[in-house]
């Protein structure tokens, strides 16, 4: 299991993929960054911007992230034939299933933390410190690293189930777009704008497991402070999303016929 890990971690930094989608993250952050800054050189009497608020962002796009970088990866798997020469070696599917899920895993946090680290050096070289403190950061950071490993689960199951790499690609972006449109709508029935709920009791109970259990919500709830839930609530969302879909992938998986 170690060995077949290890193959695909290698693999996964040989990515073109993955280069493609962190120098796009890259140039995405040094625009906007760009556009902040002339915006402030015009008006330099006002206070340095602060862009922790971008920080949140990432959480928002993860999802259609994750999914072109998972139907990739594992797509390319069915296409070439990998996992049927990993099972030839004496893998099991079981560990085939959770190497992919690991690297895919292992891969999302890079990203993120990627992501991170672009924004803050910027941050710093043009504006100076965050108006946050380093700790509301990392409390952040590991809620979103929660996200990032719900998102992969999620995605990971939906790209196993297919055996081409364009269905799997459209299958998973267009749900990662679906969930996050929900969730939109789940938050602002919870959270109208004028603090009044119209929902039941029962309704209400519906909503906010859908705003909790999906990784979608979470990051909406994530950048509204007011209604942010604590970070246990954030691992405990993860580890049901991961038990759940890695339990059905798995068994599916399991059954599935790769000839």
């Amino acid at each position: 299991m170690s060995r077949l890990l290890t193959a695909e971690l290698i693999r996964m930094t040989k990515d073109k993929v993955f280069h493609r989608i962190l120098i796009l993250i890259g140039i995405s952050c040094v625009i906007v960054a760009g556009f902040i800054a002339l915006d402030y050189a015009q008006r330099p009497t006002t206070k340095p911007p602060h862009m922790e608020f971008l920080l949140y962002t990432y959480f928002f796009i993860a999802g259609m992230i994750l999914s072109i970088l998972e139907s990739f990866f594992v797509g390319v798997k069915f296409t070439e034939r990998t996992i049927n020469n990993q099972l030839i070696c004496g893998y099991t599917k079981e560990e085939v299933y959770a190497s992919s899920l690991l690297t895919c895993s292992t891969t999302a946090i890079a990203i993120q933390l990627f992501f991170l680290m672009l924004m803050t050096i910027l941050q710093y070289v043009l504006f100076g410190s965050y108006q946050v403190t380093m700790q509301e950061i990392l409390i952040m950071q590991c809620k979103g690293i929660f996200i990032s490993l719900s998102y992969t689960s999620l995605m990971h199951f939906l790209v196993m189930q297919t055996r081409k790499t364009a269905d799997a690609v459209v299958l998973t972006l267009l749900f990662s777009i679906m969930i996050l449109v929900v969730s939109i709508y789940v938050h602002t029935k919870l959270y109208p704008a004028i603090g009044i709920t119209s929902l039941s009791e029962r309704e209400i109970i519906g909503f906010k497991i859908l705003d909790y259990g999906l990784p979608s919500g979470q990051a909406i709830s994530l950048s509204d402070a007011e209604h942010d839930p604590a970070l246990w609530m954030y691992a405990v969302c993860c580890a049901g999303m991961m038990a759940l879909t890695n339990f059905f992938g798995i068994s599916i998986f399991r059954k599935k016929d790769l000839n």
